[in-house]
């Protein structure tokens, strides 16, 4: 995998600036155009997972943004599935340590809720690429409750995955630093391009020949079986039902 090949891949293509301007402004009203935002990460995903390497079409129109708010919204209601275990186990910590008497057997549970809730946040965490490069493939709501096949693609190429997961972290990381130089404003425009760039490393390790656990990417020219591969599968399943 190529780690500095997402600062080339934001700008290749046409009109880059162009989609750039319209993803950063969605960026900017969170919560009515997060899903937009999200389904133009997983496009990113896709082509990238096929190779491609120029920015997926992106325009000020419904045709274009209703497709990526779908996709987007079921990948961000699959985080909240993810995540509401954390949530739980704290709001649970703090309802414990504020109702209950102020000894050392109460201190104890509380830390102990908070322990296994640190324990969910960090596995959360680690599926955060598996989750995307699922939802990506098989278009499913379901992505999130799909534990083997992640536990299968975390594991094919386990030192990569890792690598993945901290990389995208250094990404973030320094997003908030240089966006801080600006009195803060300046993560306006750096997080949702880290974000892009982090995606683009996602599509990255879906290209990979994972089921090789070569870390390699796959040989294009191989056919694919039609019986093993997650995309071609949720292909068929849609022109049976039609």
């Amino acid at each position: 995998m190529n780690y500095l090949h997402p600062l080339d891949y934001l700008f290749n293509g046409e009109s880059w600036a162009k989609k750039l301007f319209i993803l950063i402004v969605t960026n900017l009203f969170f919560l009515p155009t997060a899903p937009i935002y999200a389904g133009y990460q997983l496009a990113i995903v896709r082509a990238r997972g096929k190779r491609d390497e120029k920015l997926p079409d992106l325009e000020v129109s419904v045709a274009s943004m209703a497709p990526l708010f779908i996709d987007g919204l079921r990948l961000l209601l699959q985080f909240l599935v993810a995540f509401l275990p954390v949530v739980f186990l704290v709001v649970g910590a703090a309802y414990l340590a504020y109702c209950s008497e102020n000894s050392m057997h109460t201190v104890c549970r509380v830390w102990t809720i908070l322990g296994i809730a640190f324990i969910f946040f960090v596995l959360a965490l680690l599926a955060v690429p598996a989750i995307y490069i699922l939802a990506a493939r098989d278009g499913s709501w379901l992505t999130v409750f799909k534990l083997m096949p992640m536990i299968d693609l975390v594991r094919a190429n386990f030192d990569e995955y890792l690598r993945l997961v901290i990389v995208s972290f250094l990404y973030r990381a320094a997003a908030v630093l240089t966006g801080s130089v600006i009195a803060g404003l300046g993560n306006i425009l750096t997080a949702p391009m880290a974000g892009l760039c982090i995606c683009e490393l996602y599509g990255q390790y879906a290209g990979l020949d994972i089921k090789a656990g070569t870390g390699e990417p796959a040989d294009s020219s191989e056919p694919v079986d039609a019986e093993t591969d997650p995309v071609i599968e949720a292909e068929q399943g849609i022109g049976a039902n039609t």
